[in-house]
């Protein structure tokens, strides 16, 4: 893989464009979806899994020594 800003005007262009891409898709999604929305109380079930993952995660830098996100 490959690190740092692309070098042709191409790559950079393209870069930018996939990455702007999937954010407005992205926020579009969010705005108008195409789902009836969950009930709030999974909103509490959603954030303990991703405290307990991220919580995962930085014992994993504490023990083994390397974060996953870097």
């Amino acid at each position: 893989m490959k690190w740092g800003w692309p070098a042709g005007r191409f790559e950079q262009w393209i870069n930018i464009s996939v990455h702007g891409l999937n954010s407005v898709l992205a926020i579009i999604e969010i705005v108008l979806p195409a789902t009836e929305p969950q009930p709030w109380n999974h909103l509490s079930a959603v954030l303990l899994v991703l405290s307990l993952y991220l919580g995962l995660a930085h014992l994993t830098r504490d023990t083994q020594g390397f974060y996953a996100y870097e």
